[in-house]
């Protein structure tokens, strides 16, 4: 699916794609262009390269107007300084049926409460066919960098975690952390 930057609706489905300029490691608040009905499912990448520290955004907050993100460094090197970097997102609101570039997809949305540690939790999708996943930490909780890891999945459920990057120790165990995730299902050709 390729979007330009904009707020779409389709069936039961919104979708805003945008960017972002300048992130650094000090959240910064971003307005949805049109709001939401409920709180998306916020999906965030680095899209530059101005530093070679590897880095991950982090979703601060979100709600159905605005979200905050920002930047963190790996452990090893987090209190080195921070160059700024682009950020592209993804957020989605909604379930049904699309159509996109000639093709049908069965689109949902899960958010899974505060509750997602470093232990694997099931989660139910009930999608109809195995999917493609799009999962990303919905808060801030902890200082740790971390990002989703999953297995197991099939068209009801999948396991997730949270998964703590271990350049500095190898501590691994992580606080609660919200995830959000985004079942996309190819049904077709139209």
């Amino acid at each position: 699916m390729v979007t330009e930057a904009d707020t779409y609706e389709m069936n039961a489905v919104t979708l805003e794609d945008g960017q972002l300029d300048a992130v650094t490691d000090s959240a910064q608040t971003n307005s949805f262009n049109q709001g939401f009905s409920s709180t998306p499912v916020v999906l965030v990448t680095v899209a530059s390269t101005n530093e070679a520290d590897a880095v991950v955004g982090l979703i601060n907050y979100t709600t159905a107007a605005e979200f905050k993100v920002k930047f963190q460094e790996q452990e090893s090197t987090r209190f080195a300084g921070l160059d700024s970097e682009e950020v592209n997102y993804l957020a989605f609101s909604g379930g049904g049926i699309i159509e996109a570039n000639g093709e049908l997809l069965e689109v949902s949305t899960h958010l899974s409460g505060n509750v997602v540690t470093d232990a694997y939790t099931t989660v139910i999708l009930n999608v109809t066919d195995v999917p493609l996943l799009f999962a990303d930490i919905q808060t801030k909780d902890g200082n740790d960098i971390s990002n989703v890891r999953y297995q197991n999945l099939t068209a009801l459920t999948v396991e997730w975690n949270v998964d703590k990057e271990q350049s500095y120790d190898s501590e691994i165990a992580h606080t609660t952390k919200v995830v959000g995730v985004v079942p996309i299902v190819e049904l077709g050709v139209i």
